[in-house]
């Protein structure tokens, strides 16, 4: 193996002297990339450029928002974020407030389901397919400039 210029070598696991110990092992605010949760978006946005990685998911407890980083150079303001997207065609981001963005044309498959469980802002344009199923839970539809459409036969939209 080569050797890592810099490294502390680890000989074993990291982990608390014993069971009874509660303190955490790791606190994300020290680690670089990965998944970690901040008051607010002041917070956010001074994470320090060594401790960022792009693609890295921020959790903003203020308004239960998730947000990932995008590609560097960046500012330290908030057009160094946006809202996640996934694979699977799915429009998450993993907390209360879901968007369909201007550019968007999502469609909920045929024979699929989609909860979402909050608020979902369309501004681009939703179509559910035939024999799918989208239901919002707990939280409303606001149409922004976009829609629901092309709502296909045997297909469900439900608010509850």
């Amino acid at each position: 193996m080569t050797a890592i210029a810099g490294a502390i070598g680890v000989t074993g696991i990291i982990a608390p002297k014993d069971d009874a110990d509660k303190y955490a092992v790791t606190d994300p605010r020290y680690g670089i990339d990965g998944l970690r949760n901040v008051v607010d978006y002041a917070e956010r946005d001074s994470i320090p450029d060594l401790r960022r990685k792009q693609g890295m998911i921020v959790g903003v407890q203020f308004d239960n928002t998730w947000w990932e980083l995008k590609a560097a150079p960046w500012t330290g303001t908030a057009s160094d974020w946006k809202i996640p997207t996934f694979s699977g065609g799915s429009p998450s981001n993993l907390g209360t407030k879901w968007t369909i963005e201007l550019a968007d044309n999502f469609t909920v498959p045929p024979f699929f389901q989609y909860l979402i469980y909050g608020k979902l802002d369309v501004f681009g344009v939703m179509s559910v397919s035939m024999n799918a199923k989208l239901t919002v839970m707990d939280g409303i539809v606001d149409m922004k400039p976009g829609g629901i459409l092309n709502v296909g036969p045997g297909a469900l939209v439900e608010l509850v």
